[in-house]
Formats: C-alpha cells, sequence, structure tokens
C-alpha cells in the first residue's frame, strides 16, 4: 500500500505542517512494514528548512503548485489544473485540506481515490464562486473526508452536503514524549517567581485565540489569588493591542510576554504553569479546529481551561481533563482558573487526567486510525 501524503506545509508549529510531519514520521518510525509514503509540498525554501532533517528527506517531493486561499484568479486556478505533482505511482492520496484537496482531485484522474483530512480552522473563501462549486465537486468526489473534530466535520457537512457513509473524525495527535519529560524548570521558575502561580497560555498572537479575554480574567483572578501572573508565549498581529490592553488595565507585573520560544524551549514552560489557559472564538469565519497545545498542557500534567469553541471541545475533556468555559466570557474564565488555583486536589486530578488523554492522542496511535481508512478505502483486509 503506497500513499501519496500531500499538505501547504511541513512546518510543525503550523496546524497543516504538525499533522502532515507527525503523521509521515510516525508511518516511517513504526508502520513501515504496512505502509509506503511519499510527501508532497508546494516549492518554498521555507518548506525545505522544515523538511532537512527529516529521517525520511528521500520521499518528499516539492511538485505542488503554491499555495492558493481562492481560485478566482483564471491564472491560479490554471496553475492547479495543469500541475502534474505525483512522482512514480500510489494507491491513495491523502490531502490536508484546501487547496491541495483540490489537487488530489487533478491529480487522481479518476483512477486514483482520494481521501481528505479537514484540519480547520478557515472556510470563508469557500462562500464565492468558483471556490463552492470546485470543493463541492471535490468533496463529492472524494472516497473519504475526514476531520480533526466534530465541530470541523459539522462545518464541512452543512456546507458541502457530505454523504455519512465516508465521515470519519480522526483527532489531531501530540508528540507525547517531547513533553511528558521531565525538563529542568528551575531557571524559569526563578525568573518568573518561585512564589507565583503560573498560568500560561501559548499561540499566536491573534484575535481568535482569545488571549484579551484572559488577559481581563485575569483583573479578577488576582483579588482571590494575588500571586497569580499570567505568561504569554508566542507572537503575532495582535502583540501590540494585547500590550496596550495590559497597560490600559495597569497589569504590567501580572500579564508577561515571553514572546517566540525555541522548540527545546517550550516544553519548560509548561513545566512550569500551575495551569493552562487561552480561550478561542469564532472570528470572521475562523475558528481553532482542535486544539493540540491542550494535549501538550495535558501530557506535562497540568490542568487547562479552554472555550466552548470550535474544535476546543474536542481536545478538552471538561471537568476531567480540564474546564470549559463560555466564548468571551471573562467572569467564568476568571471563575475557572481561580478553581484550578485554589484546589490542588482538583488541579492534580485533572492533571493526571489530561496525562492520560494525551497519551492515548499520541501521533504513533493518531497514525495507525489513518491507515485503517487507507484499507477501508482500498479494501485490504
Amino acid at each position: 500500500m503506497k500513499i501519496a501524503f500531500f499538505s501547504s506545509s511541513a512546518d510543525k508549529k503550523n496546524g497543516w505542517g504538525a499533522v502532515a510531519s507527525e503523521l509521515c514520521t510516525s508511518y516511517f518510525n513504526f508502520y513501515r512494514d504496512e505502509l509506503e509514503f511519499d510527501l508532497y509540498l508546494p516549492k518554498s525554501e521555507k518548506n525545505k528548512g522544515y523538511t532537512d532533517n527529516f529521517s525520511f528527506v528521500d520521499k518528499v517531493h516539492f511538485t505542488l503548485p503554491e499555495f492558493a486561499w481562492s481560485f478566482r484568479n483564471p491564472k491560479r486556478l490554471w496553475n492547479y489544473v495543469n500541475n502534474k505533482a505525483l512522482v512514480g505511482k500510489t494507491d491513495l492520496i491523502h490531502a490536508l485540506d484546501f487547496p491541495y484537496a483540490f489537487s488530489a482531485m487533478i491529480n487522481s484522474h479518476k483512477k486514483i481515490p482520494y481521501i481528505i483530512t479537514l484540519c480547520g480552522t478557515f472556510y470563508k473563501p469557500f462562500k464565492s464562486f468558483p471556490d463552492n462549486f470546485l470543493f463541492s465537486k471535490t468533496y463529492k468526489q472524494a472516497v473519504n473526508v475526514n476531520a480533526i473534530s466534530n465541530f470541523t466535520m459539522n462545518v464541512a457537512k452543512q456546507r458541502y452536503n457530505i454523504s455519512e457513509n465516508k465521515i470519519d473524525v480522526v483527532h489531531a495527535g501530540v508528540n507525547y514524549a517531547r513533553f511528558e519529560k521531565e525538563v529542568d524548570i528551575k531557571e524559569l521558575r526563578e525568573k518568573y517567581g518561585v512564589d507565583k502561580k503560573i498560568v500560561i497560555g501559548v499561540g499566536a498572537l491573534k484575535s481568535r485565540k482569545g488571549f484579551d479575554i484572559v488577559i481581563r480574567a485575569m483583573q479578577k483572578v488576582i483579588k482571590v489569588v494575588p500571586n497569580a501572573i499570567y505568561v504569554l508565549v508566542g507572537s503575532g498581529t495582535d502583540e501590540k493591542s494585547l500590550k496596550d490592553l495590559v497597560k490600559e488595565l495597569k497589569l504590567e507585573k501580572i500579564i508577561l510576554f515571553a514572546g517566540r520560544v525555541s522548540d527545546e524551549e517550550l516544553p519548560a514552560y509548561f513545566h512550569m504553569c500551575d495551569v493552562y489557559c487561552h480561550t478561542p472564538r469564532n472570528a470572521d469565519g475562523a475558528f481553532e479546529g482542535f486544539g493540540i497545545v491542550y494535549l501538550e498542557a495535558g501530557a506535562t500534567g497540568k490542568p487547562v481551561v479552554g472555550s466552548r469553541s470550535g474544535g476546543v471541545p474536542d481536545a478538552i475533556l471538561d471537568g476531567k481533563t480540564g474546564i470549559l468555559v463560555p466564548e468571551n466570557d471573562i467572569d467564568s474564565t476568571a471563575e475557572a482558573i481561580i478553581k484550578i488555583l485554589k484546589d490542588q486536589d482538583l488541579a492534580k486530578q485533572m492533571g493526571e487526567a489530561g496525562k492520560k488523554y494525551a497519551e492515548n492522542h499520541r501521533w504513533n496511535k493518531i497514525a495507525g486510525e489513518y491507515i485503517k481508512i487507507y484499507k477501508k478505502v482500498l479494501q485490504i483486509k
């Protein structure tokens, strides 16, 4: 069985890139006896940089057209229609979301079946012609359409009337070993305060992540837990507005911006915290497709707080691995953080449950779920 894997990125910090790189790594490390694969990407210096250290670099091909948010430009559409990406024979194409689901249909020539994985997080371009027509056709011809969360799948079902008999939900995974491993946090704890109750948030600083809600919630948290602080790890388009909000609320000593940190440093931030929190919102068609970061926190044994938004309820078991709150709800967010910070037994219980939930989402286990789908659509027992 040979699979051609189409993705826009191999960057592990990007949703699509994380799924592509982690799945292919798992295929190579755990499933070589039953699966061959090739990873197809658009040609770019960034993608080449991300794949240089892959142990399967000989299986990477930069033959896909440049990423496109929309096909309203005829020249861009023609680049996809005229693209011949496949190198050698394959039994099945596995495409991650748009626009490379369309590439899968073009390259299949109706002879090679293809499946599509929906990662979220942006469906707005599909509202207009020709995108809505092309992707309706693309989904209709796919032999399987799967999504990383129930919310993501429901959005696609409503928009494209996908047949129930070819739908699956397969959660995103987590690099459990990377985050579960104990690390030295003494230096970080001294930096932020050994006597502090530390809440952290990790990700791109943009509107749909809802970091502004947590910042406002911390105003209420410190009235009950005076030694609480919120450390934001990441950068993005909303960084200035978030810093301005912190100044406006006079929370400069409570809300601390760590900026971007290296992959090597990141696990230590999770290990040093007492609770993880960011509360996504659906914003202008964009939503949180799943929330791998909640599993990363879980792998370190930390309780989490997130919102009932997008695919987050699939990443957090409410009342077990953490607490779910309504979107844009400052009071509920503050109450959830306070509840965990004030109850050590609850925090420990949620952290332990989160660790088990994360372990069940190891990427090699998720890869095994996709292999079941491959065998099902190819009718291999």
